[in-house]
């Protein structure tokens, strides 16, 4: 009479463990364990023994004691298994080396691996396959439950100011895996967590507004006189005499920033505030006639990105709001592979192993398991809309990189445009570059 053959079934490769159906073991009663498989076999539902990848045995002779029992068999799958999404947000933060408190979150990728199959069916219900799906949703509850401590005590203690925490991800990916990486939730179901990264560190925009107008506030209380002078520095003599008037009109009002890639979380220069902007009724070409040599020129780089900016919303149609521009993160993808030239991916990084990735885009809204919805739009991107090849979008954004430096204060800010302009043009002429690029490309007009 010819045995029962018990092996795996189901192709699906998001299922890890796959359980056969009850069978009462007979004398013929076969296993057969195929290639990439492991196979655990429960009799009377308690893990009895094991079988490697590629074997085929009758289940009596492991003892003729077991014929006639109820037997059942789990075959596991001995790939790696898949990365997995992680997120969580608003823990609060209080920060009081820095007197800052914020609402934060993260969100990446983490990999297990299968270290004890048997508490590992243990854990789980045996008469439904264990999917991946499932396992996530075991171990995400760890890595949030934990992570939300960990992530709160880093900016707790951190001196580094909530407009620069991005540039703690990779600290803080160490922090989170090496307190995670032990952690007995994991091994108490089989499991031992891999790898995780962090790709986005996020902070509650409601909160980032308060710290930016407090630092604007405190920037804000001088007089108009002291005004007068400050601007009075950054213009040339012939200037000025044009401005005079026009400056005792300025008020020290706090507008909200136009944000940009790096520095948008930096104070603006008083001069750069947009309010401050309309009040001046001078074109670039004016201003950039009027300037010496050894202007910084806030003023031209002002109104020359709000311009633009200005018609990339008017002209051009781009979505934005809450001064951001937006996309969904599947537009974004796809934009990814869009923005190339010849063999140039240029918002594409080539992660440890050499294979290029996207680069992680600003999350504006998340799912509940951290997938992206909706993203900013990266600058390169708003170019390439509208018009520009990507090349001639790369081109704009390094000028918009610089622009936007030069209306944002800080003493790293200086340093890095010292540095610029020591091995480029003058400020003056790279600023007459940026003005005929942006107005060839119809991105800067005049009224």
């Amino acid at each position: 009479m010819k045995g029962i053959i018990l092996q795996p079934t189901v192709a699906d490769e998001n299922v890890i463990v796959q359980f056969t159906q009850n069978v009462i073991i007979e004398k013929n009663t076969v296993v057969k364990v195929p290639n990439g498989f492991k196979a655990i076999i429960l009799i009377d539902e308690k893990v009895t023994f094991r079988m490697n990848e590629g074997a085929t045995k009758k289940l009596s002779e492991y003892g003729k004691d077991y014929i006639g029992k109820r037997g059942k068999i789990a075959f596991v799958h001995t790939k790696m298994l898949p990365a997995m999404l992680w997120g969580f947000g608003n823990i609060q933060v209080n920060n009081d080396r820095l007197k800052e408190a914020y609402r934060v979150g993260a969100n990446g990728k983490y990999v297990v691996e299968i270290v004890d199959i048997a508490k590992l069916i243990s854990a789980f219900n045996v008469e439904n396959n264990i999917t991946t799906e499932k396992v996530r949703d075991r171990t995400i509850s760890i890595i949030r439950n934990l992570g939300n401590a960990v992530l709160g005590k880093c900016f707790a203690k951190t001196d580094i100011s909530v407009f620069e925490i991005a540039s703690q991800i990779e600290n803080i990916r160490d922090e989170l895996f090496n307190s995670l990486k032990n952690e007995n939730a994991f091994s108490d179901i089989g499991f031992k967590l891999k790898d995780l990264t962090v790709e986005k560190i996020h902070v509650n925009e409601d909160d980032l507004e308060i710290i930016r107008n407090r630092i604007n506030n405190a920037e804000s209380t001088s007089s108009i006189e002291d005004l007068k002078v400050e601007i009075s520095e950054i213009v040339s003599t012939e200037l000025k005499q044009i401005l005079q008037k026009q400056l005792d009109d300025f008020g020290a009002n706090i507008s909200a920033e136009l944000e940009d890639i790096i520095t948008e979380r930096l104070p603006l220069c008083e001069e750069a505030k947009i309010n401050n902007i309309k009040k001046v009724k001078l074109n670039a070409h004016t201003l950039l006639e009027q300037a010496d040599e050894n202007d910084d020129l806030v003023l031209l780089a002002s109104l020359i990105y709000s311009k633009v900016e200005e018609n990339l919303i008017t002209k051009y149609k781009l979505p934005h709001r809450n001064e951001k521009f937006y996309m969904n993160y599947s537009e974004y993808l796809t934009a990814v592979y869009q923005a190339k030239s010849d063999d140039r991916y240029y918002l594409m990084e080539r992660d440890k192993n050499g294979i290029l990735k996207p680069l992680p885009p600003r999350v504006i809204e998340l799912q509940s398991d951290g997938t992206p919805i909706t993203v900013e739009m990266h600058p390169l991107i708003r170019f390439m809309r509208a018009g520009l090849s990507p090349q001639e979008a790369y081109r704009a954004t390094v000028m918009w990189r610089v622009i936007n430096k030069i209306r944002h204060r800080s003493e790293e800010n200086k340093k890095k445009l010292d540095k610029f302009f020591a091995h480029n043009k003058s400020r003056k002429d790279y600023m007459k570059e940026v003005l005929d690029f942006y107005q060839e490309k119809l991105l800067y007009t005049e009224d």
